[in-house]
């Protein structure tokens, strides 16, 4: 699992967002939300005129049962009733003036109509008060209202208490089932200087082919190290349907590159107009995740063959690519980016293993909106970050994004995500108990990095948002240090 990125992508709601409620109309929102399960009673109270009956439901939901009181009411309904008066336009008077209410009604469709939005405010004002205490741990968009919009307008009335209830979801405290600073955990380094210079000296090699001379190849057929364009279909056997987002005419095939699903073996000695058929089974590391183990069968033709003429990695080719320093220097500077990548990647799965340790020993409920939400957001992200890496093309995303594939993802998925919000409370837990804070100073060292980035690619970014992020993300870098610095982590020669 990509543990240790998630914090990026948590699910708790910001506090802004306890309007989220607030912002419809009054819509008829699922019922019945109490299910079997005993439930805990809790009388509270919110200033300003609304009273608050908590109801502890069962799978980390809450109920609230707001009463509003009279003069809580009378204030929505002239707050409205201003409004309506500033805005609607009536025939023989004033904009803005006194206009006796049947017209007023009249004008804004009805008595119905304008009780309608008096109720809207209530609601919305009401909502947003009982909600200011449960900014921190309420999740994103599992919130109802759960009295109907009809039983409202019934019920209202400016001189009388008001009352609705509305539930959501919440994260539930941790539990350890063990104490967290008896956690140890071993990495394997994904390489090291050896591994640092072959990346180089691949890396170098896919920028001469930039300059580079395709030769085509009509004597012999496919050999390591030449570009193949290839029609490829993969054909999904126990379905005979082609696999979403697979199928690609004009295929360039770069046998430098990495192979997956291990093609070469089968394409070695291919020649132009050769077609192929073969069956593969995608390997258990392949993403999308979706078609891991699935058998396929692949036809294949090969339209062109070319061999590689590459220029020589001198000064002037560097200088020529826009890099103001010699090729050793050059050769320097990647080897350096290498190793920073290298760092990164043992950094994530530090922080992976760490993750997965926390989940095995943390004890709680996991809300269903939290599974739902955060597997929408993870598929959606997956397929963005194949889109980047070149491995689906924008066509195969779109058809990729799909709600019911969206959903499959999710139950195929769901002990995983489990795991995933789990790991997400312990970190925050640990970082609490341990008192580990993000300065002032760190947040703003790293809002402005990240904002650079973001104006360098000349990206939208919601500001607030990305420094929300930041955050997360350095409250998350203390926990792993905390644990490094108390001997919990053993890195592992590469393999």
């Amino acid at each position: 699992m990509d543990a240790g990125r998630m914090i990026g992508q948590k699910n708790v709601a910001l506090p802004s967002s306890s309007q989220r409620v607030v912002s419809r109309s009054i819509p008829t929102q699922r019922q019945g939300v109490v299910r079997c399960g005993r439930l805990r009673n809790v009388a509270c109270t919110a200033s300003g005129g609304v009273q608050v009956s908590k109801q502890d439901l069962p799978n980390s939901r809450i109920k609230l049962i707001l009463t509003v009181d009279p003069d809580f009411n009378k204030e929505s309904y002239d707050k409205v009733l201003k409004e309506v008066r500033k805005m609607t336009k009536v025939k023989g008077f004033r904009q803005g003036k006194e206009v006796p209410l049947p017209l007023l009604y009249n004008a804004v469709g009805g008595e119905e109509s304008f009780r309608g939005e008096v109720v809207k405010n209530v609601v919305e004002r009401a909502t947003a008060k009982a909600l200011e205490e449960y900014g921190s741990s309420a999740i994103d968009n599992s919130d109802s209202l759960d009295t109907s919009a009809q039983d409202m307008l019934k019920s209202f009335s400016v001189d009388k208490p008001f009352v609705f209830d509305v539930s959501f979801d919440v994260l539930a405290p941790v539990k350890w089932k063990s104490p967290y600073k008896d956690i140890k955990v071993e990495v394997q380094a994904s390489g090291n200087e050896e591994s640092d210079k072959a990346t180089v000296e691949f890396e170098i090699r896919q920028m001469l082919k930039q300059k580079a001379i395709n030769r085509i190849v009509a004597h012999r057929g496919l050999e390591n190290g030449d570009l193949a364009i290839l029609d490829i279909d993969f054909i999904r056997l126990d379905r005979n349907e082609s696999i979403p987002g697979m199928k690609q005419d004009k295929f360039a095939f770069d046998t430098d590159m990495k192979d997956d699903l291990k093609l070469f073996q089968y394409l070695e000695g291919i020649k132009i107009g050769e077609e192929r058929e073969f069956n593969i089974t995608f390997p258990d590391n392949w993403e999308p995740k979706m078609n891991r183990g699935v058998e396929a069968k692949v036809t294949v033709n090969c339209r062109e063959l070319f061999e590689w003429e590459f220029p020589e990695l001198n000064d002037e080719f560097v200088k020529a690519s826009g890099a103001d320093m010699t090729a050793e220097e050059f050769k320097e500077q990647l080897l350096v980016g290498t190793k920073a990548k290298r760092e990164e990647a043992d950094s994530y799965r530090i922080q992976d293993a760490l993750c997965e340790a926390l989940a095995e020993i943390a004890e709680m409920d996991v809300a269903e909106s939290a599974i739902q939400e955060t597997g929408k957001a993870k598929y959606q992200e997956e397929l963005v970050r194949l889109q980047s890496a070149g491995k689906l093309t924008y066509e195969a995303v779109q058809q990729l994004a799909r709600p019911d594939l969206v959903e499959t993802y999710v139950k195929t998925h769901r002990e995983e995500l489990e795991v995933y919000q789990k790991a997400i409370c312990a970190l925050e837990a640990v970082g609490r108990e341990e008192k580990l804070s993000v300065t002032k100073e760190e947040l703003d060292e790293e809002f402005d990095n990240a904002k650079k980035d973001f104006e360098e690619e000349d990206s939208d970014f919601d500001p607030e948002r990305l420094r929300e992020i930041c955050k997360e993300v350095l409250s998350t870098q203390k926990v792993v240090n905390w644990f490094k610095d108390n001997g919990a982590v053993t890195v592992l020669p590469p393999v």
